[in-house]
């Protein structure tokens, strides 16, 4: 009970006591009240945290290794099926413009841009995937990300890169890719008509959307371009190892190539036929079984013993190649004049010896500088480099992923191509929706046990 001070002799003082005592629990309660709502509107205002896991079981620690070698079978799901071995992965063509005539130099291009289809017996949900740099629909990670979601019950289609040669001759409206709302459309057109194309022979339940790499970038324009249009509808959309921003993957990618082949003549060609010819050897010791899975590169690693320089020139060489066929392939279809004369009519017979010379001295900063920005400068007046870098970028799109619920992304902290700050950023943006694994460098852990669990719990109703 509390006690009544002295003073207070009178019913009347009695009464203002007790009355400046309740006032004091109402005051003392609203303090509360509103020590609360503030702590939840503290709460509410701060980002929510990416998910970022210990170590797991997955055997490289070095990050160029991992990128290379990607997953031995001991570390992959029990049972993981071969998409390619079992020809469970249909091949289906699409012809987006099919009144485009297609370059005599690209005669082979003809059927259209390929696609894969890995169906399942009965109802299931139904994801896309898209390959990364140059990747076509049969490219290695795309079947094993395929295989992955296969493995986990899943309808499969899977569509090639803005940035292959079939995709850039039939399936890009521009013939120039990189401008990522411009392969947004290009991509969503194609998924469209290779849906239809399979429509009444398949029974999907929804229909969902992972990319990696690039196309890891590709699913992100894809998402916002669906989520404005909903001619689609992408119930759920995962990303894989994305860049963030295009021009610093890019610049990372050529460094890789520069720091060890760039300057010396000739190093391109010697590289890749001494490469061809330990290739050979190592394959002609094996019997010719070859099958590019994780245990084949691991086998090829342990017997050339190859340096942390020689896995990073590796990495540069294989980009650059791809740089090299987007650029030629752009030019060509749209007689740019950049490396092969606007007028020049290459036919079937052309030698390509020289134009092949050239390309394969083109940086992906060349493309972007020489063909990309004039190209879409031609059109767009105000289309420069600096808002090229800013433009292809997923900083374009933030507001859009901050918020989009059905949009998620995993990413590995020692991801190659990211540049300085850039997983900070990603963990910012994505939030919650987040994971990030501590190894398996670029696109290196796709079909690690836990990794293949993870992605497929994720598109599970």
């Amino acid at each position: 009970m509390p006690v009544t001070p002295a003073w207070a002799r009178t019913s009347r003082e009695r009464l203002m006591v007790t009355r400046l005592r309740a006032g004091r629990w109402r005051m003392l309660l609203r303090g509360w009240r509103l020590a609360a709502a503030l702590a939840v509107l503290i709460a509410a205002s701060l980002p929510a945290r990416a998910e970022r896991l210990g170590a797991y079981d997955y055997p490289f620690v070095d990050p160029i290794l991992a990128t290379v070698v990607a997953t031995p079978t001991a570390f992959q799901p029990p049972n993981l099926p071969n998409l390619e071995e079992t020809r469970l992965l249909e091949r289906r063509w699409i012809r987006p413009f099919p009144a485009r005539p297609v370059p005599p130099v690209f005669w082979y291009e003809y059927p259209g841009v390929e696609v894969g289809f890995a169906r399942q017996n009965g109802p299931a949900p139904l994801v896309v995937v898209v390959a990364g740099t140059g990747g076509s629909a049969r490219s290695l990670t795309t079947i094993n990300v395929a295989q992955a979601l296969y493995y986990g019950g899943y309808h499969v289609l899977t569509v090639p890169s803005p940035t292959s040669l079939d995709f850039i001759v039939q399936g890009s409206q521009t013939g120039v890719p990189g401008r990522q709302r411009d392969d947004a459309r290009d991509l969503y057109r194609l998924i469209e008509l290779a849906l239809g194309d399979v429509r009444g022979q398949v029974d999907w339940t929804s229909v969902n959307l992972i990319g990696f790499s690039l196309g890891g970038m590709n699913a992100a324009f894809l998402a916002e371009l669906d989520a404005r249009e909903h001619r689609i509808g992408f119930n759920k959309v995962l990303v894989l190892n994305p860049p963030v921003s295009l021009y610093n993957s890019t610049k990372i990618l050529d460094d890789m190539f520069d720091r060890y082949l760039g300057s010396q003549p000739g190093a391109f060609k010697a590289y890749l036929d001494e490469l061809v010819k330990k290739f050979s050897k190592i394959y002609l010791a094996s019997s010719g079984q070859v099958d590019l899975t994780g245990d084949y590169l691991y086998r090829i690693f342990r017997v050339l013993e190859p340096t942390n320089e020689d896995l990073q020139t590796l990495v540069g060489v294989v980009f650059r190649l791809a740089a090299s066929t987007i650029s030629f392939s752009a030019d060509v279809i749209t007689r740019s004049g950049y490396m092969v004369p606007a007028d020049a009519e290459l036919s079937a017979t052309t030698p390509l010896g020289d134009y092949s010379r050239v390309a394969a001295a083109l940086t992906f900063r060349d493309y972007i500088t020489g063909l990309f920005v004039p190209f879409f400068a031609r059109q767009e007046p105000g289309y420069t480099l600096d808002f090229a870098i800013k433009n292809e970028s997923l900083h374009s799109i933030e507001g859009f992923l901050r918020s989009a619920r059905n949009v998620a992304l995993i990413t590995n902290e020692d991801d190659i191509i990211l540049a300085p700050g850039e997983l900070h950023y990603l963990e910012q943006v994505f939030g919650d929706r987040a994971t990030i694994y501590p190894t398996g460098g670029h696109c290196g852990n796709f079909t690690q046990h836990e990794y293949v669990d993870r992605i497929n719990a994720y598109f599970r109703p």
